[in-house]
């Protein structure tokens, strides 16, 4: 699940949704303002449903997922070791976040 909260914000969203353009949605994402106190409350409900809602799928099979690619998955874990060696922090969304 990914919110975009790094992402910054384009002119044409600006427009629609007002904000500053060239701003990340959330400015306190992973800072010392990132807490509770600022927490988007519609996102984090968002994303908790999904959340809730792959729990109860994946609990009763696996049955939906399509076959795992290997090459990809060994790519994915190298990149993955090769992040967290590297102190980097950065979302593809292709795979887990972090390593």
């Amino acid at each position: 699940l990914f919110t975009g909260a790094e992402v910054p914000k384009t002119e044409e969203e600006q427009r629609l949704f007002g904000g500053e353009a060239g701003v990340a949605y959330d400015v306190n994402y992973h800072k010392a303002g990132d807490t509770v106190d600022n927490l988007n409350k519609e996102a984090y409900l968002l994303n908790t449903k999904s959340i809730a809602n792959s729990v109860a799928k994946y609990a009763l099979s696996f049955e939906s997922l399509g076959p795992v690619d290997m090459n990809q998955r060994r790519w994915a874990a190298d990149r993955a070791q090769f992040t967290k060696r590297e102190g980097a922090h950065e979302h593809t969304h292709s795979g887990p976040c972090g390593g």
